[in-house]
């Protein structure tokens, strides 16, 4: 059932618009992936190249599916492009890394100051600490200040 022309045309941009309703997250537009979803579905039986002639079609929906997800500038949507490769998904991995670490490092100083606001509740309210502390803001708590929480 492999279509040719115009016909094709027609089931690519459809093809094209199922995708674009899907979202850049769930189904991100590429030639690749596309390709893939119209062999699937037996509209080509051709390899890649075959889509080749339609290539502008594609970039334009592709682009159209960027801009709805939020990446908009020219620099942006290559960086987007980009990261589907080996190079760009190790290059988000590390920025995540970072990303994590200076989480991290801000979780550690809010639970450092929590603490203190704790100690100070402590030492100037009956109120039983515990019953205030989520479980890990407790378990932090008892691991920095020893057990020195209120006996009931």
């Amino acid at each position: 059932m492999a279509l040719q022309g115009e016909k094709l045309t027609k089931a690519i941009e459809h093809e094209l618009m199922l995708m674009l309703a899907s979202g850049y997250e769930e189904a991100p537009i590429t030639p690749a992936a596309l390709h893939k979803r119209l062999v699937s579905k037996t509209i080509i039986k051709g390899k890649l190249s075959s889509l080749s002639s339609r290539r502008p079609l594609i970039d334009r929906y592709a682009n159209l599916q960027m801009e709805r997800a939020g990446i908009k500038s020219a620099r942006d949507k290559n960086s987007a492009k980009q990261g589907r490769t080996r190079a760009g998904y190790k290059q988000r991995y590390e920025e995540s890394q970072l990303e994590i670490r200076a989480l991290k490092s801000k979780l550690d100083g809010n639970i450092s100051t929590i603490i203190d606001m704790v100690r100070h509740i402590e030492s100037t309210s009956p109120v039983p600490i515990e019953k205030l502390l989520a479980p890990h803001l407790l378990e932090a708590y008892v691991g920095r200040n020893g057990a020195s929480l209120k006996e009931e």
